[in-house]
């Protein structure tokens, strides 16, 4: 038996995998900055009437229909006439947040001076329920200010930095409190020093040049295989599977985890995809066969959608590469219907799954992947759901394919999902899966040195088990 730290792994690697989007966007710039405001105004006429007529959250128009006419509105009633690149950039992210998409993302064209990123905000903060707190001194105290800086302006920046399905601020929010000493450092322009004011108090800090990250006691785990950095152990003598990310590889690695339970006898069963940002789908269905107890579906629409005409010369290659993938390899799985061709695929139950209770831990950087298993579980096992809401839709999210779209005045390219993934065609919830439970109630839970989801996943198996 091996002790191996369960908690630093998977926020280091959904934050890495965030920040390598982040990089992305550090490259040649097409247009000149600062741009004027009209020509913000028609990259963001485009970019709407690309979301209106080719966008697959607008699939089913009779349901949802998502439009960024409030932000060009916002544009037009008070940007200046001269619109710097870092405002630009905020309002950009702003619109795309409003699209409700977790893989539309800027891909490049943010003409970014690289600043020296060896100063960090030295100590623990949190963002709770809309607001920023500071655990200095073993005191928690609410932030008002930073550097002169209104806390609104910061939480603002934070919160468009990244988009969850159905507009909610689940994966920006999780993703700053994972790592907010590189974050608050990195919206603050990496700054030497810091300012902190609240009410009745006023806190004087130096950068750090080392990431401030939280103690959280890990002593409970005893490794048993892994693969890669997703781990199988006992936590507390319960069976703990941990997936940070689903590979290919990982079908095998499940059959031995699930051959290792079946010999453990056990009722009980913790399943952790907090930090899980997606990856192989194969590996996630095999994950749900071994767990689900009836025949699990989804299916992938080409909505009928005008998406090719906004697509540059490399998005209309990637659009017609995700055309022969499917309208040949999977010609069998299609149907034609109102909102499009529609490729339909069901997965039964492994013969020999696992029967006992399961307990699933999510976070808002549960998306894409991830968010197909919780969806697949809540409706076909027994799953007791734990934590934050997840970032990714709970009835389905955009993907299939990745092809992109480039604004005309700024020349910035925009991942621009082409297909519907449909996971439950009965609910019209976009917005993440919500736990059935969430021990994180107080903000003094968020700087806790144990890892309350985690425990409370323990707590609730062994009381399954008496």
């Amino acid at each position: 038996m091996i002790n191996e730290n369960i908690n630093t792994s998977s926020s280091f690697l959904s934050t890495k995998l965030l920040f390598l989007l982040w990089l992305l966007s550090i490259g040649h710039a097409y247009g000149q900055f600062p741009i004027s405001k009209q020509a913000m105004i028609t990259d963001l006429e485009f970019l709407n009437q690309a979301v209106v007529d080719g966008h697959p959250i607008n699939y089913n128009k009779a349901v949802k229909q998502v439009e960024l006419t409030h932000i060009i509105k916002e544009v037009e009633t008070n940007a200046t006439d001269s619109i710097s690149l870092e405002e630009y950039e905020y309002l950009l992210r702003k619109a795309i947040y409003h699209i409700g998409c977790t893989h539309t993302s800027i891909i490049s064209g943010l003409n970014k001076s690289k600043a020296s990123e060896q100063n960090f905000f030295p100590e623990e903060v949190k963002i709770h329920q809309g607001n920023l707190y500071i655990n200095h001194e073993g005191k928690i105290q609410k932030i008002e200010r930073i550097n002169g800086l209104p806390v609104e302006i910061i939480l603002d920046k934070i919160t468009y930095y990244f988009a969850s399905d159905g507009i909610d601020n689940s994966l920006s929010y999780t993703l700053f409190n994972t790592n907010p000493s590189y974050w608050l450092a990195a919206h603050l322009g990496f700054v030497e020093s810091y300012s902190i004011e609240g009410d009745n108090f006023e806190i004087q800090l130096i950068a750090s040049d080392s990431i401030a990250r939280q103690k959280v006691k890990d002593e409970h785990f005893q490794l048993k295989m892994r693969n890669e950095n997703n781990r199988f152990g006992l936590y507390r003598d319960i069976p703990y599977l941990k997936i940070n990310r689903f590979r290919k590889a990982d079908k095998s690695f499940f059959k031995k985890v699930f051959q290792r339970i079946e010999a453990m006898e056990t009722d009980e069963l913790i399943i952790d995809l907090r930090g899980n940002t997606g990856g192989s789908r194969k590996a996630g269905i095999v994950l749900a066969r071994h767990l689900a107890e009836s025949k699990f579906r989804f299916a992938i629409c080409q909505p009928k959608l005008n998406t090719y005409q906004y697509l540059n010369s490399k998005g209309k290659f990637f659009w017609f590469l995700s055309k022969l993938k499917y309208n040949l390899g999977d010609f069998y799985r299609s149907k034609k219907s109102d909102l499009g061709r529609t490729f339909h695929y069901a997965h039964r139950p492994k013969s020999k799954r696992y029967e006992g209770k399961i307990y699933v831990l999510t976070d808002g950087l549960s998306i894409s992947a991830s968010t197909m298993v919780t969806t697949w579980l809540k409706l076909h096992s027994n799953a007791v759901f734990i934590g934050t809401p997840t970032g990714g839709g709970y009835n389905g999210h955009n993907a299939g394919a990745y092809p992109q779209i480039e604004l005309p005045k700024s020349g910035v390219l925009i991942k621009f999902p082409a297909y519907r993934v449909i996971l439950d065609k009965n609910s019209n919830i976009y917005t993440g899966l919500e736990a059935d439970n969430n021990p994180i109630q107080d903000v003094k839970d968020l700087f806790s040195s144990s890892d309350l989801i985690l425990e409370k996943a323990v707590e609730l198996a062994k009381e399954e088990g008496l």
